[in-house]
């Protein structure tokens, strides 16, 4: 997508807006995308235990998966709604 691109996508949904303005959301953007880290964190799991503490870096997780002997990895689905995790558990 190049930038006259991005600016007829605003302008169409905004009405006519001026460049400089539009540049600067560009730049807003990209500078908030190069913010966003992405990376890879193991960490050990012990048997039995349900909750973790995990630091504020570690907040947006998007994938869970888990080695086993094998070293051969399982994904852990997203969990749709918390509470079908609580059912059961006082």
């Amino acid at each position: 997508m190049k930038v006259k691109d991005v600016i007829a996508s605003v302008e169409r949904s905004f009405g006519r807006q001026q460049h400089k303005y539009i540049m600067s959301l560009i730049n807003e953007g990209l500078t908030a995308m190069g913010s966003l880290r992405e990376g890879t964190r193991t960490m050990n799991l012990t048997s039995g235990q349900r909750f973790y503490n995990l630091n504020d870096e570690e907040s947006d997780i998007t994938r869970v998966a888990i080695a086993d002997e094998d070293s051969d990895y399982t994904q852990i689905p997203l969990l749709t709604n918390p509470d079908d995790l609580l059912k059961g558990s006082t």
